[in-house]
């Protein structure tokens, strides 16, 4: 079953702003880290650094996925992945961020019919870690899920069925001012499905 809560990619000569922030495994800011990686299919490079304020702001950043590698001073790599798929948005992207976001969404079955009592787990590879959480569906198919999902690359897998949402991209997990957590919708495809990007 398709869904209808994907976003629309305008590709082409449309750019944004991209500011890249990336941590380490104890959840502390990097500073002076160098920063590689590339926007879209591999036509627009990125060889930049972490500035001493621990970000990275990118402009004229064309329409696309990120592909980023951040190396600290001390040689640790960490992986990191965003979206900017709006004319003249900017995005935040924070690389292992210890922020936390929420996933909720409807699983469905073959047939189209919500898909009650399944396991759901989502995962995400950000910095170097893969970070995972699993729930039940409900009576009506309905989960939510809270984890580390931000600045990764991530997919929800539906397992008693075996069915896969797609791949999707959350850029942050930043709260807003009330500490409140970002709530994310998405939507458990049917397996084989098209990319499914999210931001």
């Amino acid at each position: 079953m398709l869904s209808t809560e994907g976003s629309i990619v305008d590709f082409g000569l449309a750019s944004g702003t991209a500011t890249i922030a990336a941590y380490d495994n104890d959840g502390a800011p990097l500073a002076n880290a160098a920063v590689t990686g590339w926007v879209g299919e591999g036509t627009t490079a990125i060889d930049a650094s972490l500035n001493e304020f621990v970000q990275l702001q990118l402009a004229d950043v064309p329409l696309g996925r990120l592909w980023l590698t951040v190396t600290a001073a001390d040689g640790s790599t960490y992986y990191g992945y965003g979206m900017l798929d709006v004319d003249a948005e900017a995005i935040n992207i924070d690389i292992n961020s210890p922020d936390s976001c929420v996933i909720s969404g409807v699983a469905y079955d073959l047939f189209g019919q919500v898909a009650p009592g399944v396991d759901i787990t989502a995962w995400a590879y950000s910095g170097n870690n893969w970070f995972s959480s699993t729930t039940v569906s409900d009576g009506v198919g309905a989960f939510s899920l809270t984890g580390r999902f931000g600045g990764g690359y991530n997919y929800l897998y539906q397992g008693s069925e075996n069915y896969w949402s797609g791949y999707y991209t959350i850029n942050n997990c930043r709260p807003d001012a009330g500490g409140n957590l970002p709530v994310i919708r998405v939507g458990v495809l049917e397996r084989n499905n098209v990319d499914y990007l999210l931001n």
